[in-house]
């Protein structure tokens, strides 16, 4: 069994359609999709017989997206570790699809002066106390049936069919349960951006575990001595925890800097609304972590203000604070990596949104599969790389490497370490290397894992686990 069909068996295996072959099409799917991954799907599945049963799964009512999304939400969960902090990223984004002909099964997204069509999704992406990505807990997707206009920013629905209340609330306690199944042990700490800033989201947020979401409404907080208070006047006027220097990466926005931060903690009741017609509050204890770049900045300043339910009386527990909510940029590498990148999820021309989901769940799972060997290769550069790389893969990638090295370069036998292993794959991928400050990303990665896969085929048909295993000493 080559790689890419232990990957896919590994993630999909699980699924259950009430018959053990359509699963086992599942797989066959996605391992391609893994050696092979494309926006569309004719150019995924070049043989026509291949192509034509990828269609029928993807069209066949038995094999529910729910379904499928249960039996990556579970892989993941295998992943997590017990007795450790599993950081829960949820966030959303659009999917925007060509439909001139208003044919396809979607909906509005974007401004309400676009007509622009898609699907909105919500991922819960795991990622582990070191920044890696775990995977994807959950997902959920839907669309909108009829573009309105919006009254404001913050203006929510009290009927409870808003979309935090029908979407976002449910992808997060299906992640939570999903993992607490499989892992127990494990403790949640749940991660959102300002769209988080919910009344619904934040109080149950609250009873699932740990939170840290970054404030949007300047809300009412507890009065002082009958003085009515704002959110951010508490939060800039709270108890300073010093500064520290960190790095921030470059973008295509902007270039990287070395931002000086200062750090301001305080503890205060936030005053929630109930959403009845009586308009009553309901206070939720949190510590507001207010985090503000300071000295001379060439650009936009950072300035986060972080409600947490974490308790913060130390310098260290304000630093956990921090470092949770920048996990958050996981979710945002991995939504480039899914709906452009290799992926190109949004290229799809499939018409049904039963099928666009799935198969966009095929495809978001060997993004975050390229996501998870790039910060590996970051955060455990030392690592070997047979955490993530069988050894025939190993050997195949050594053999690659050996025929587009330069002069100067030596490539040994035996296992090279992750990070020598990901240069190597992104190498395949058209990587060039030439800015200093840059690393590969999930697309080379993903380009070079698709090359890779054509030599491990290679490798597994002409050669024994003897000889690999002895290549890899």
């Amino acid at each position: 069994m080559d790689d890419h069909r232990a990957w896919a068996e590994s993630e999909f295996g699980d699924a259950d359609f009430g018959d053990v072959r359509l699963t086992y099409r599942l797989v066959r799917m996605a391992a391609r999709a893994g050696k092979n991954p494309r926006g569309v799907v004719a150019q995924v599945f070049k043989e026509g017989a291949e192509r034509q049963g990828a269609y029928d799964l993807l069209g066949n009512g038995r094999v529910s997206s729910k379904a499928v999304i249960a039996a990556v939400g579970s892989a993941t969960a295998r992943r997590c570790n017990d007795d450790e902090t599993v950081r829960l990223v949820i966030d959303g984004t659009s999917l925007s699809m060509a439909d001139k002909a208003n044919t396809k099964e979607l909906g509005s997204v974007g401004a309400h002066k676009f007509r622009t069509r898609g699907i909105k999704v919500v991922n819960v992406y795991a990622v582990d106390q070191r920044g890696v990505p775990v995977g994807l807990l959950d997902i959920a997707a839907w669309r909108r049936k009829k573009k309105t206009k919006k009254a404001g920013r913050f203006v929510r629905r009290r009927d409870g069919k808003s979309e935090m209340a029908c979407h976002w609330c449910p992808a997060l306690e299906t992640a939570v349960a999903r993992l607490q199944e499989v892992r127990p042990g494990a403790r949640p700490w749940i991660i959102g951006d300002r769209e988080c800033d919910d009344a619904r989201f934040l109080r149950l947020a609250n009873s699932l575990g740990t939170f840290t979401v970054r404030a949007a409404q300047n809300r009412l907080v507890e009065p002082q001595r009958g003085r009515k208070r704002k959110l951010f006047s508490v939060a800039r006027a709270g108890r300073s925890y010093g500064t520290r220097v960190v790095d921030i990466p470059a973008t295509p926005m902007r270039p990287a800097r070395v931002a000086t931060l200062e750090i301001r903690v305080a503890t205060t009741k936030v005053l929630l609304p109930l959403h009845d017609n009586g308009g009553h509050r309901d206070p939720l204890l949190v510590s507001v972590v207010y985090v503000r770049e300071v000295g001379r900045v060439r650009g936009a300043r950072l300035e986060w203000i972080l409600l947490t339910n974490a308790p913060v009386e130390s310098e260290a527990q304000a630093d956990e604070v921090v470092a949770s909510y920048r996990a958050r940029w996981r979710v945002e590498e991995y939504h480039r990596a899914w709906k452009a990148g290799a992926c190109d999820a949004e290229a799809t021309q499939l018409r049904s949104f039963e099928a666009i989901v799935k198969w966009f769940t095929l495809l978001g799972t060997v993004a975050s599969r390229a996501e998870r060997i790039k910060q590996l290769s970051r955060s455990e550069p030392d690592a070997l790389a047979s955490i993530e790389l069988a050894d025939v893969e190993i050997v195949a990638l050594i053999s690659a490497k050996r025929l587009i090295k330069n002069s100067v370069e030596k490539v040994p036998n035996g296992v090279p370490t992750l990070e020598v292993a990901t240069r190597w794959i992104a190498d395949l991928g058209g990587y060039a290397g030439h800015y200093k400050g840059y690393k590969p990303g999930a697309t080379t990665i993903m380009r070079g894992l698709q090359e890779l896969a054509i030599w491990t085929q290679a490798a597994t048909e002409f050669m024994t686990k003897g000889e690999i295993k002895r290549r890899l000493r």
